[in-house]
């Protein structure tokens, strides 16, 4: 797990030598390696969630104070607009992982269609982070309650359960295959990016719809264009534009 100081240290670092005013974290995906230690990756996705929601709430509470101790209102030189957002690749690689897992038969279909409603539904990134056990266990409990790495390797890397076709998710359980995943985490990025040129107040619901909308495997709505539908080894059914 990593801890809170840590991401104190590295962003105080970033703002202080490199001038920026906003740093966006990502949050830990799911790996190979990960999901052996779910527990370890999603109390970190916690502290990162903690520290940004932290640092940008002592951010405003510094700026209020600062506003009430000055004649006039100061500056933007003299305000701080630091901000921190977090993308939330892990919530994405939840997703993926899941749908993989069901097309492959390493998830129950009955099991791994409840969940999959159920984060359907979810806006917030702990849904996932609940869910992401859940995952785990049913894992576990359809391949003899041990996840071994060739269990695990099987849930990421193949398309169905005799492994004969390769899953265009990722080609080794580690990376992602990025012409296929990609666009979402350039598209959550920017939307992101957006979010940092609207006011403090609607800044947190901005981040919640970048992370919900792209970081998901929710269809992505563009006005006036046609839902085509993408046929991706692995990740069969999904809509994408």
């Amino acid at each position: 797990m990593v801890p809170l100081e840590y991401f104190e240290r590295f962003t105080s670092l970033a703002f202080d030598e490199s001038g920026v005013e906003t740093i966006i974290l990502e949050t830990v995906p799911i790996v190979k390696q990960g999901i052996t230690n779910i527990s370890q990756i999603i109390a970190t996705n916690e502290n990162v969630w903690t520290f940004a929601r932290e640092f940008n709430d002592r951010n405003s509470r510094d700026k209020t104070n600062l506003e009430s101790t000055m004649d006039e209102t100061p500056s933007n030189d003299v305000m701080s607009n630091k901000k921190v957002l977090v993308m939330d690749v892990f919530s994405y690689s939840v997703s993926m992982c899941l749908e993989n897992a069901m097309n492959n038969e390493m998830i129950p279909l009955s099991i791994g269609t409840n969940i999959k409603n159920n984060l359907e539904q979810a806006d917030d990134f702990q849904a996932y982070l609940n869910y992401a056990k859940e995952i785990d266990d049913a894992l576990k409990e359809n391949n003899g309650g041990v996840l071994d790495s060739s269990t695990i390797k099987n849930a990421f890397m193949c398309s169905e359960k005799a492994c004969k076709t390769k899953s265009r998710l990722t080609y080794d359980a580690l990376h992602w295959c990025m012409k296929e995943t990609s666009g979402r985490m350039n598209a959550a990025l920017a939307c992101l990016l957006k979010c940092t040129l609207k006011k403090e107040g609607v800044l947190r619901d901005c981040e919640r719809h970048c992370n919900t909308q792209y970081m998901s495997l929710k269809p992505i709505p563009w006005k006036d264009a046609k839902e085509v539908m993408v046929k991706m080894t692995g990740l069969q059914g999904h809509r994408h534009l």
